[in-house]
């Protein structure tokens, strides 16, 4: 069965916006990576500070490499105090 990843990021930003931390690293995930829409690294970034604001300990991880590896040189007006 293929997998409609537009769909489950559909899914994943309901979850989002309403709060949840681990939908907020998901989408950020799957746009960090471009997977079910473009690839948005500014985009990432947000909903990665979202999830970390909640103390979601798998996003502070990925958060700090993304920011320090290959975020700052891609998008240098994301922020990664």
């Amino acid at each position: 069965m293929a997998v409609d990843y537009a769909r489950a990021m559909a899914g994943y930003k309901v979850g989002a916006k309403a709060g949840h931390p681990v939908c907020q690293f998901q989408v950020g995930t799957m746009s960090f990576r471009g997977i079910g829409v473009d690839v948005d690294y500014e985009e990432a970034w947000a909903w990665f500070e979202k999830s970390a604001a909640q103390d979601y300990a798998e996003v502070c991880g990925w958060g700090v490499y993304c920011c320090d590896f290959l975020l700052l040189p891609i998008a240098p007006s994301v922020s990664c105090s």
